[in-house]
């Protein structure tokens, strides 16, 4: 009888470690990006997307708008020219486009991000 119960924690110790491993739950989750849009007012808006792949800011920016249905514009160079009803220049505002709280000075379709990573469009 200590056989059989020994043989039947095997098998159940065995197939365990197979869940853990090679079962579809065991992947690990896909990395996070967060678009933050900070209107400058002590209002802002935070979105998470889930990627493994690497994308432009613009392109975030562009997939939150277009559920959210947020105003967008963007000047030639892909620099937001109005998120909803903030216009660039407004008040001597502009957009700026920060990636992990450091602000980039490149454009946001020449900023790539990979996950994971905070992106923040803020009005100042």
């Amino acid at each position: 009888m200590n056989k059989k119960i020994l043989i039947v924690i095997v098998i159940i110790v065995f197939f365990s470690a197979f869940l853990l491993f090679f079962s579809p739950f065991s992947k690990k989750e896909e990395g996070k990006l967060v678009l933050i849009l900070d209107y400058g007012n002590n209002h802002k808006q935070a979105f998470q997307l889930f990627t493994s792949e690497q994308k432009r800011a613009w392109s975030l920016l562009q997939e939150v708008a277009a559920v959210s249905k947020i105003d967008l514009e963007a000047t030639n160079d892909f620099y937001p020219k109005k998120i909803d009803s903030l216009k660039d220049g407004t008040d001597n505002k502009h957009w700026a486009l920060y990636v992990n709280g450091i602000k980039q000075k490149s454009s946001p379709l020449d900023t790539v991000v990979k996950p994971p990573a905070e992106v923040t469009f803020r009005f100042e």
